[in-house]
């Protein structure tokens, strides 16, 4: 695969701040992918890729530092990936939680906290995108996956009514994977993507983060068959 992509969204020097749970904040993860090819891309003035994610953060949480951690880097674009530690801590609980904001959140409370999370980034001026979610694995022990997944469906749709509403760019995470599982077990094969049941692998972080590329408008190109 080159570095040759497609004029997109993201311009020179400008910054680019990534916030959400332990999927965003994984060291190696789909942020930092992102940001290795963007300064390939832009050699001389690459944007800057912050990356905000906390582990464990709920939406809610995520939300209560957001003009710290997020609007006081004074951003172009925003991306959020929540609702993953929101639906592990809705469903199993969170034994050390010491404020409501750590036992997860509903659907609609997921979709209250995202929304205010878009106003507040487009009245700084900054533009905002929304990844979805991945699903739950079978291995997952924290409970029923099939529960957990119904639950990442409904704060998926939240995700899809607050692009629809808004000036907000979708980004697909959650559903290319789900869709690569699915073709995959429609050949016969399982395709797994993550080590405990939520915690995407490096292969799952390489596609978030080509999904992530394609929908700012950076489609890499892979070199002609010799």
């Amino acid at each position: 695969m080159t570095d040759c992509v497609q004029e997109g969204l993201l311009k020179p020097g400008q910054t680019l701040v990534c916030t959400g749970d332990s999927i965003t904040y994984a060291p190696e993860g789909y942020v930092t992918t992102v940001r290795e090819v963007l300064a390939l891309r832009f050699a001389d003035n690459p944007p800057q890729v912050i990356n905000a994610g906390i582990g464990g953060d709920t939406v809610k949480q995520i939300l209560a530092r957001f003009d710290d951690d997020v609007l006081a880097h004074n951003p172009d674009w925003v991306s959020i990936m929540a609702g993953v530690a929101d639906t592990v801590f809705q469903l199993q609980g969170c034994p050390d939680a010491t404020t409501p904001e750590e036992l997860g959140s509903t659907p609609k409370e997921f979709g209250q906290a995202v929304n205010e999370m878009i106003a507040r980034t487009q009245a700084a001026g900054a533009k905002v995108a929304l990844c979805t979610p991945n699903h739950f694995e079978h291995h997952w022990e924290g409970g029923d996956a099939s529960v957990a997944n119904r639950n990442i469906v409904d704060k998926t749709a939240c995700l899809y009514e607050a692009a629809e509403q808004g000036d907000v760019l979708l980004v697909p995470t959650g559903e290319v994977l789900l869709r690569a599982a699915k073709e995959a077990c429609r050949q016969g094969q399982r395709l797994l993507f993550t080590p405990d049941g939520f915690h995407p692998d490096e292969m799952a972080h390489a596609m978030m983060a080509l999904t992530f590329l394609a929908a700012f408008g950076y489609e890499l190109e892979l070199p002609p068959v010799q």
